[in-house]
């Protein structure tokens, strides 16, 4: 989505998909608010401790052992692809990958 901080502590705040997506259940203020601070500090925490990529290839291996994919056929040049991907910064990571899931299972289930 290329959001700026302000506008992705909006969407945090306001945007019901985004509860959703990060199984957020209440509504109230103190589950959906976060401050520009505490995004910085997160985001530098996460980054420095190197944690962004134990989080992608966490999240990576999940998906492959509950969609079964078979991870040794992948292309040994896909590593690039988590080079680029780790550009775009977390949020943008979540949102493409949620965007590319739901346009592939309405593809895949399109009669329900």
């Amino acid at each position: 989505m290329n959001l700026t901080d302000d506008e992705t502590i909006c969407q945090l705040a306001f945007s019901e998909q985004w509860h959703y997506a990060l199984d957020i259940a209440s509504p109230s203020d103190d589950a959906t608010y976060m401050s520009q601070k505490t995004l910085w500090n997160t985001r530098k925490t996460v980054t420095d401790n190197g944690l962004d990529s134990i989080i992608f290839n966490q999240t990576t291996d999940t998906l492959a052992r509950v969609f079964t994919v078979d991870i040794s056929k992948q292309r040994p040049r896909s590593v690039h692809i988590k080079s680029n991907m780790r550009s775009l910064g977390r949020i943008r990571i979540f949102a493409v990958t949620i965007r590319k899931f739901l346009v592939n299972l309405k593809r895949h289930h399109m009669g329900f």
